[in-house]
């Protein structure tokens, strides 16, 4: 499964913080579709490397809690200067 969108939460269209992405577009599963950001963080507890960002180099999701205890995802560090998520088409 790949992460191919983003939406990012209100008033924050332009942000570079990864926290602040709200849903993710997830293609090539059984229902594609986005998918709440905190959803994706519990279904990749129980399905490590199962959704890679469709960026190369294909980077995979992880489950990632905030600083104030908020669930979200991000991808697997690589020579990047950020988060591969946040290259993605918003919207």
């Amino acid at each position: 499964m790949f992460a191919t969108r983003i939406k990012m939460k209100s008033g924050c269209l332009y942000s570079q913080n990864v926290t602040e992405i709200d849903k993710i577009y997830v293609e090539d599963c059984a229902e594609p579709d986005f998918y709440d950001k905190a959803e994706l963080h519990d279904y990749l507890k129980g399905h490590p490397g199962s959704i890679k960002v469709k960026i190369w180099p294909y980077p995979d999701l992880v489950p990632a809690v905030s600083m104030y205890g908020e669930k979200f995802v991000k991808s697997v560090a690589n020579n990047y200067s950020h988060d591969n998520l946040l290259d993605l088409p918003r919207g």
